[in-house]
């Protein structure tokens, strides 16, 4: 509702329990408009209750990456996380805006920008921190699970955007999660 009831020419997404570092926006939308792209990532970093980094993902891979290695890149390294984007919300709007369900929304809203051509660049640092909880949240259990058979059904949509080994990569890490959860 409320990137609909936005006025701005950017959106920006931050959950209620996580942070933007202090110029994470303005460094942002300067690489978006500097870069006259659709959606901008930046880093994030991942912190546990005690604001301890448990785990830090960096997209320095999407320096220099053209549009035809957009879904690959997705489908290996899974391009999304709410808080790391920024949209020109124009182009929010025309891919259908967050996709209606509960589970890795922001990995099918990325799929589907990818899909449409969108113009994608990369912010370089850590702009975003995340909180990770100990109980696992929306994100565990039988959620998971049927969230990683949805992102599968997805990926392989896309199968032959990715060579054999990176595909038997992808099938592994789905099996590893799977069995995690």
């Amino acid at each position: 509702r409320a990137a609909k009831m936005a006025k701005g020419e950017y959106l920006a997404f931050l959950d209620d329990d996580d942070a933007y570092a202090p110029d994470k926006l303005k460094n942002q939308y300067a690489a978006i408009v500097s870069a006259g792209a659709d959606l901008c990532f930046d880093d994030l970093k991942l912190v546990d209750e005690n604001g301890k980094t448990v785990e830090t993902r960096v997209r320095d891979f999407l320096i220099g990456a053209e549009k035809k290695d957009y879904m690959r890149l997705h489908l290996l390294n899974h391009l999304c996380g709410f808080d790391t984007m920024m949209f020109r919300r124009a182009f929010f709007e025309e891919i259908g805006g967050i996709p209606p369900i509960d589970q890795g929304d922001d990995l099918f809203l990325t799929g589907a920008a990818i899909e449409r051509g969108g113009l994608i660049c990369y912010c370089p640092g850590f702009g975003t921190t995340a909180t990770v909880h100990a109980s696992g949240g929306l994100s565990s259990g039988e959620n998971k699970l049927i969230c990683a058979r949805k992102t599968l059904e997805f990926k392989k949509k896309h199968r032959d955007q990715v060579s054999g080994r990176e595909w038997r990569y992808i099938r592994v890490r789905h099996f590893a999660v799977v069995a995690f959860a």
